[in-house]
């Protein structure tokens, strides 16, 4: 279900053209007693447009999904930069 709801956001943003790729990974050696663990990246070409999803599209996203898999996910975002 999360899969399917991250390419959703993916393909929103990407129909938008925020989004060059994406990738969801699985983390691994974690104690799935309370299920799997995923992390999923969306790639920009740039900040600006990183910061125009942001204000634009991701807040109407974020509560969507916290709407439709409420209780049922636990979601923090971060910011990196590719150094190599």
């Amino acid at each position: 279900m999360a899969r399917l709801d991250a390419r959703r956001a993916y393909t929103q943003g990407y129909v938008l053209g925020m989004f060059q790729s994406h990738r969801i990974c699985r983390l691994l050696e974690q104690d799935e007693s309370d299920g799997i663990t995923y992390a999923i990246q969306y790639f920009c070409e740039s900040y600006d447009k990183y910061r125009l999803y942001q204000e634009k599209y991701a807040p109407t996203l974020q509560r969507e999904h916290t709407h439709r898999f409420r209780n049922h996910f636990v979601a923090f975002r971060t910011l990196l930069k590719i150094v190599e």
